[in-house]
């Protein structure tokens, strides 16, 4: 398993340049950022005009959440499965191998630079936007420390699980229906479109053993000051465990693609 012993020495480094790199290229696209604006934009206003229909009381604080989920998304937006998939089937996927660097990180970082530039160009409108067209509650300072926390574990949690389903393509050839099936299972128990309060309670029960909710509806819930810091605590450490468990099943799994590729290589 060559692959498997990459070198980080200088690895800080890189993975700054690629950050740097995702960023540049990110506003080489400027037609597709205002293009994505003006769509997140519409999702949020009308997903305001919803709410506003529906809900009589706690109107503000579930225009909070959709405002907040819709940030985080800019922030856990990755493409690593997709990407996995052409270059196992190009072959290119052997260059990346063989680099000194991670394979996770390496794709990590460099979608990070084109999400943080997202963040902060969309964030400097959306939520002017937002707090304009409806009177949000504003966190208070713990929220917000305890959210930007959980915020950066979850992008973490989340990009972890995504590489995970990008790496059954060594088995599958084709990433198609995994990524089709991980984006349902956020979009159902993430809370990214519903916040799971308004779920029956078995379903929120049941959400609460996966770890699909700890990357929206549980840093949400932290910034709008839901939880004492108890709680903030206690769901920050379930991230940390999270993290190291999905960590340990890819460690696996990347043990397994070695055998799979020698025994193909013969």
């Amino acid at each position: 398993m060559w692959f498997c012993t990459q070198s980080t020495e200088g690895g800080g480094n890189i993975y700054g340049i690629l950050l740097k790199f995702g960023w540049r290229r990110q506003i080489q696209y400027r037609a597709g950022m205002a293009l994505r604006l003006v769509g997140d934009m519409l999702r949020l206003y009308i997903k305001g005009c919803i709410w506003l229909a529906l809900l009589k009381d706690g109107f503000s604080e579930t225009a909070a959440y959709t405002l907040i989920s819709l940030l985080i998304l800019i922030l856990t937006d990755t493409r690593i499965s997709g990407e996995l998939a052409d270059r196992v089937k190009s072959g290119m996927i052997a260059v990346d191998l063989i680099r000194p660097i991670s394979l996770k990180w390496y794709f990590f970082f460099d979608q990070l630079g084109e999400n943080v530039l997202c963040f902060l160009a969309e964030g400097l409108v959306l939520i002017p936007f937002a707090f304009c067209l409806w009177n949000l509650p504003l966190p208070s300072v713990s929220s917000m420390c305890f959210g930007s926390l959980a915020v950066v574990f979850a992008v973490i949690l989340c990009y972890s699980i995504q590489y995970i389903t990008g790496l059954l393509v060594f088995w599958m050839k084709d990433g198609t229906y995994t990524r089709m099936i991980t984006d349902s299972l956020f979009t159902l128990f993430s809370g990214l479109s519903i916040p799971l309060w308004f779920y029956p309670q078995w379903l929120e029960k049941f959400c609460g053993y996966l770890p699909f909710r700890l990357t929206v509806y549980e840093p949400v819930c932290i910034w709008l000051g839901r939880y004492t810091h108890a709680e903030c605590i206690r769901m920050l450490i379930l991230e940390l465990i999270w993290i190291l468990a999905v960590t340990v099943l890819e460690k696996w799994l990347w043990n397994r693609i070695g055998t799979v590729l020698e025994i193909e290589g013969g």
